[in-house]
């Protein structure tokens, strides 16, 4: 069993939207629409290979609005990656390719296309 389950971008849910780091030590950032507003969260997480044991930190949360929203996971990353360099020594690589800003950004989109059709 992997400690690291793949990336998912899905919009309007909790789950995380974008993960970098290492095998056993990453951040995983969520985000979460709620009207106007997106709340953004980025977690350290270290996981115990052997015993599959996990400990979660909180680096940041925010609440913006959706204009802000993309400059502020971009904020959260960074300190995400000061965190990771802290402890890895690197930045770690990101999953699927894809940063804090660019996975909030594609769920913005798509939640904006949702609306648009569900308007007409």
């Amino acid at each position: 069993m992997q400690c690291i389950s793949s990336a998912v971008n899905k919009p309007s849910t909790r789950d995380v939207i974008a993960r970098q780091g290492s095998d056993t030590i990453f951040v995983e950032y969520r985000a979460q629409p709620f009207g106007q507003l997106v709340l953004l969260i980025a977690e350290l997480v270290g996981c115990l290979p052997i015993s599959q044991a996990t400990t979660r930190y909180e680096i940041g949360r925010k609440i913006v609005g959706e204009e802000d929203a993309v400059n502020a996971a971009c904020d959260l990353e960074w300190d995400a990656a000061d965190e990771l360099e802290s402890l890895l020594g690197h930045r770690g690589t990101k999953d699927a390719g894809i940063g804090f800003a660019e996975a909030v950004e594609l769920l913005l989109d798509a939640r904006a296309a949702a609306l648009a059709t569900a308007a007409e």
